[in-house]
């Protein structure tokens, strides 16, 4: 049931941030709030995890996304998906999120060419910010949503 949970926040995440560019702060830190109180109430995370590991993997996200923030190269609501897929999961499963939402971005930036032009004028228009060559970078929640998804698949599959 909390996987349902995870993924219904995450992907309201993603589609904010894909239809505006952002993602609420009540979004961010509510989900922030809840997994934290979760982790503290129950003492393990939202996926069963200790806090330790919860905790390790926080570290993770903070030291591996403030430099991107800090260069401006990472929203501040990236940090703060992050945190939150820390706080509810482990550094292993952190670091997959990030390393298949890297894939996943790639994997968009160079197929974008090809397939926006399939897509209907109403959907490029929900989705105008994945527009190939935007002058501005492409949304990163979308991509945290997929890397989280498919890590939590592969995590419980293998």
């Amino acid at each position: 049931m909390n996987i349902a949970i995870l993924l219904v926040w995450l992907a309201a995440c993603a589609v904010q941030d894909v239809q505006q560019k952002r993602i609420s702060n009540w979004l961010t830190f509510g989900g922030i709030a809840f997994a934290l109180i979760y982790l503290l109430l129950r003492a393990e995370s939202l996926l069963g995890y200790t806090p330790v590991e919860a905790l390790i993997a926080v570290a993770f996200a903070v030291l591996l996304s403030l430099p991107g923030y800090m260069l401006n190269k990472l929203g501040a609501a990236d940090v703060k998906l992050l945190v939150f897929i820390g706080l509810s999961s482990n550094s292993q499963m952190l670091l997959m999120t990030i390393a298949i939402a890297g894939i996943c971005f790639i994997a968009w930036a160079s197929s974008a060419n090809k397939i926006w032009p399939t897509l209907g004028s109403s959907t490029q228009k929900r989705l105008k910010y994945l527009k190939p060559h935007s002058k501005t970078a492409y949304p990163y929640g979308l991509f945290l949503f997929g890397g989280f998804l498919t890590s939590f698949i592969l995590t419980k599959t293998f």
